[in-house]
């Protein structure tokens, strides 16, 4: 499986983290609730990173990198906050211009796929 390609450039700061959390819930008629996680894998991890700037060559190469994946095919990202690789998909991805430099922006979520 792929790696996340290096562009030489990691993610700007403000790389933020954020869990989605699956939970079953029985709510009884007394205001009493009972809660369970939804499944084996109910903590699910997103990250929305950015890369800036970049010239034209690095958001080319990291842009098509992700839109080839098509949201649908995982690939391994290194979070800057883990020291693990984290199996994920992209979800969302798009690139601005602020002269001649550039920024990508993207939405990875992880994937327990086999």
């Amino acid at each position: 499986m792929d790696i996340l390609p290096d562009i030489g450039r990691p993610p700007s700061f403000g790389f933020q983290e954020s869990p989605e959390m699956r939970v079953d819930t029985v709510q009884f008629g007394d205001g009493y609730a009972q809660r369970r996680p939804a499944g084996l894998n109910n903590v699910r991890r997103k990250w929305s990173p950015s890369w800036s700037p970049l010239r034209v060559e690095q958001k080319d190469a990291l842009y098509e990198f992700l839109i080839s994946r098509q949201g649908v095919y995982a690939f391994y990202f290194h979070p800057k906050t883990n020291a693990e690789l984290v199996r994920v998909v992209a979800t969302g991805v798009s690139w601005t211009q602020d002269g001649r430099y550039f920024t990508v922006s993207a939405t990875f979520t992880e994937d327990f796929g086999l």
